[in-house]
């Protein structure tokens, strides 16, 4: 059995403890926050992830609360269907749900006094006896493993990768946030994204009379729009666009409207030094525009699981991580690829390009984008073997 220290409570830390957990390890979650607690908004989880929650155990849990997705529908402002793409079937189904919903769902796997808030990681520590965490609250350790799951801003990827290449800006701004409309109306089981000139806008029902919304907005540099004016300023933006769009922006307060510049980082090698790794966005940022993010974080932990299945020791360990990043990078640097060009043909503010954009897409049939979705859909992770050092 290993003693497993992880750093953040998010999506990545709780699922890299469950799975961790179910093959015998020993983790223990280290969070900053003063509590799990209800942040963030609406996600998406296809099937790679819905998958993964099933083998974790926490897939029902997840089903009561979110919204199957059945397709997904392009439009233009005007609310003009430009595409509707079927969402292929699978054994699990695609579904939206409040990101605090699917952190509860994992805590709730997890024993109590597993998860330990208001615990900031300032350092790592390691020697021959192991991994020291050094938190604000003092040195925790020996551990036999470490992984960061701390973030895009990751405490723990210093310590990794030392020197690392900054985060790249994106050119635009990213709000987000979740309406609660008249939960007796009914939802059609589908999401959405509207196009507009260098704007977007997309819906995803969450179930319960939960609606999540987001917009983007191009911006040469980044900037924080002040916490008052967030919901003007989008209202503005999306003036004249089609229902419910307007609407879903004044059934939330301004006060609850997340904003962020969007960014990430070319993915490169190098996630692991010695016994601590990186997982989760801590070591593959990604911009949101396949709704991967938290799929991919689920997705590294169950793999991680599975290659440290009856691992002991510091060589194996040591081998198991390296392998584990041999496994994921392929696959989550063509992710990230795809979200960047996604992104940037999304934002297009040149009408001559818009119309390119537009025309291109009455010819393209969306059953091609279904097809083309397979390959990230059908990822299963029991197709992984466990390590076993040669």
């Amino acid at each position: 059995m290993l003693r497993i220290g992880i750093v953040g409570g998010g999506v990545s830390g709780l699922a890299a403890a469950v799975a961790l957990r179910s093959v015998g390890h020993a983790p223990e979650v280290f969070e900053r926050a003063p509590q799990i607690q209800e942040v963030g908004s609406g996600l998406t989880l296809w099937a790679n992830a819905t998958r993964v929650l099933r083998e974790l155990g926490a897939l029902d849990d997840c089903l009561e609360r979110s919204h199957r997705i059945d397709d997904f529908h392009l439009q233009h402002a005007s609310g003009r269907m430009l595409m509707r793409i079927p969402i292929e079937a699978f054994a699990t189904h695609a579904v939206a749900m409040h990101r605090a919903d699917l952190q509860a769902a994992l805590v709730r796997r997890l024993p109590a006094g597993m998860v330990m808030t208001q615990q900031q990681c300032l350092g790592i520590r390691e020697d021959a006896s192991g991994v020291y965490l050094q938190l604000a609250a003092g040195e925790r350790g020996p551990f036999d493993v470490v992984l960061g799951a701390d973030g895009v801003r990751s405490c723990i990827r210093s310590y990794v990768r030392g020197a690392d290449e900054p985060l790249s800006y994106r050119g635009y701004t990213i709000w987000r946030g979740v309406a609660q409309v008249d939960a007796r109306q009914p939802v059609q089981s589908a999401i959405s994204e509207t196009w507009g000139l260098g704007h977007r806008f997309g819906i995803l029902p969450l179930g319960g009379g939960r609606v999540c919304w987001y917009a983007t907005a191009n911006a040469r540099q980044p900037k924080t729009t002040r916490l008052e004016d967030r919901q003007a300023t989008i209202l503005a933006l999306v003036d004249g666009w089609h229902d419910p769009v307007q609407s879903l922006v004044a059934a939330t307060p301004s006060e609850a409207i997340l904003e962020h510049a969007t960014y990430d980082r070319v993915v490169r090698a190098g996630w692991s030094r010695g016994a601590v790794a990186l997982v989760g966005d801590a070591a593959h940022p990604l911009t949101p525009n396949l709704g991967q993010g938290a799929c991919l974080a689920l997705e590294d932990a169950v793999v991680l699981g599975r290659l440290l299945i009856g691992v002991q020791g510091r060589e194996a360990v040591h081998g198991a991580l390296r392998r584990f990043e041999q496994m994921r990078l392929p696959r989550v640097r063509a992710m990230a690829r795809r979200c960047r060009w996604l992104g940037a043909l999304g934002q297009w503010e040149d009408p001559r390009a818009n119309f390119l954009r537009l025309q291109a897409v009455k010819v393209i049939p969306g059953a091609l984008f279904t097809r083309t979705s397979r390959a990230i859909q059908s990822f299963a992770a029991d197709q992984v073997a466990p390590f076993r050092p040669l």
